[in-house]
């Protein structure tokens, strides 16, 4: 809301809040407070808040300026924030699964965009996972590596808690896709 408002100031528009019976108003620059007697309210138990804004669409706006340079803030990149910096993206907690190529691709995607957006390192967290199929395993590392490179990868992903069943899959897949990049 304070980001609105201060594109609505920016812009010369109009910004009210009411709620209940009172409001607050600003339009062209200034501030004004109101009591409203025929307002439309649920009841008189549950009232409701309104925000409206109106636009001079003639005049462009700032979103820079109008949130005096802050920086947004990822929420979802902000949860997967480890105590040191580093990105924690645990398998286990991402609802596509570990059975198919497409949520393999889905992952990576994911991967990709939130080290575009970080430049942090990331760890692929393997814990509570007991299986997952080949396809998966070749979209999600063997894909992920050709698109970025062996040694990129080794610099930004770590793989933790795999079980040895994840192992032997990952192994084979790799195996298998390095076997057709070369022959």
């Amino acid at each position: 809301m304070w980001g609105l408002f201060n594109i609505v100031l920016q812009n010369g528009g109009y910004f009210s809040i009411i709620s209940g019976k009172g409001g607050l108003v600003f339009a062209n620059g200034g501030k004004t407070t109101k009591t409203f007697k025929d307002i439309i309210i649920l009841n008189k138990h549950n009232q409701a808040t309104t925000i409206s804004f109106h636009l001079d669409l003639n005049k462009e706006v700032s979103v820079e300026k109008a949130i005096k340079g802050y920086e947004l803030v990822d929420m979802h990149i902000e949860e997967l924030m480890g105590d040191f910096g580093e990105i924690i993206y645990k398998i286990s907690e991402v609802g596509s699964g570990t059975g198919t190529r497409e949520s393999g691709a889905q992952m990576k995607n994911e991967l990709i965009n939130i080290y575009t957006k970080t430049k942090r390192r990331i760890i692929i967290d393997f814990e509570n996972i007991g299986i997952i199929s080949s396809s998966f395993a070749d979209e999600l590392i063997g894909k992920l590596i050709d698109e970025i490179g062996f040694y990129q990868f080794q610099s930004i992903f770590f793989l933790v808690n795999m079980n040895k069943k994840i192992q032997t899959i990952f192994d084979a897949s790799l195996k298998k896709r390095l076997s057709e990049n070369t022959g």
